[in-house]
């Protein structure tokens, strides 16, 4: 059985489930957010990433990648 880390696991469901069926800018755009994904996370393996360290990577975001609206 293969343990996968979630950074393998995100580009087997990328190929699997989402290339076949998405249009080339669709699939671009799912690059740039799996970018800003940190490297710490995409090294977890799956049976070891928990619902804290999702959380404290997205709290991390930048403010600054938000759209902001007048």
């Amino acid at each position: 059985m293969q343990v996968f880390t979630y950074g393998t696991w995100l580009d087997y469901w990328l190929d699997v489930y989402k290339k076949p069926y998405l249009k080339p800018d669709s699939i671009k755009r799912i690059y740039v957010a799996l970018k800003n994904i940190p490297e710490y996370i995409k090294q977890t393996k799956l049976k070891d990433l928990s619902v804290e360290m999702i959380d404290k990577a997205i709290s991390r975001i930048k403010l600054s990648r938000t759209r902001k609206y007048v």
